[in-house]
């Protein structure tokens, strides 16, 4: 009986085990904005460019951003339960419209689509890890394609730094939100999986 009981035990222990290290794999599916490549800082302050609540929109020939969005799948693997590695590969598209004349004239709004493509190997860093909370930073550098109606294709190198990302969820699911500095997005969020 004794000898059932630790050969149950032992069982257990490394059934345990072995779930442990089958959690170190992450799939993530998310969506945010702006989409790759974008760089908004510098078309908000362009001389060229007005929002449509702008006032100068009433009066000026404007080129206006109208909608952005940014779908992306990543994978990493734990290195160890601090340091994750792995890709991320966006799809995003950009809306311009772009009109002449004023605004309450009839005149014909040309729209604009851009299309970006992203891969970007990626590394993060769990700084903190609660029981159904984690805090973390990640670092992305890859490129991308963009290719439309506003600007000409073109290959280009790709970044971006999350100063803070928070994830919620159980050890096989979670939803996470973060916050981002560089040309694939500012703020995302999504689902992810560990298997």
């Amino acid at each position: 009986m004794r000898k059932k009981l630790l050969l149950l035990l032992l069982f257990a222990v490394g059934a345990a085990v072995s779930a442990q290290a089958q959690n170190r794999h992450n799939l993530e599916f998310t969506f945010g904005g702006p989409s790759g490549g974008v760089d908004i800082a510098g078309l908000l302050s362009s001389d060229e460019f007005s929002t449509k609540y702008d006032l100068k929109y009433l009066y000026d020939d404007k080129t206006y951003l109208s909608s952005f969005f940014v779908f992306g799948v990543q994978y990493s693997y734990s290195l160890k339960s601090w340091l994750q590695v792995g890709a991320e590969a966006g799809w995003g598209m950009l809306a311009v419209n772009s009109r002449e004349g004023y605004a309450y004239e009839d005149d014909e709004e040309e729209i604009m689509l851009q299309h970006h493509l992203s891969l970007m190997p990626t590394v993060k860093l769990r700084w903190h890890k609660g029981v159904h909370a984690d805090l973390y930073s990640r670092l992305s550098a890859g490129a991308y394609l963009s290719t439309g109606q506003y600007e000409e294709t073109s290959v280009k190198p790709a970044w971006e730094v999350v100063p803070l990302g928070l994830s919620v969820g159980t050890k096989r699911v979670y939803i996470f939100s973060e916050a981002g500095i560089g040309t694939s997005y500012f703020l995302r969020g999504g689902i992810g999986f560990r298997f």
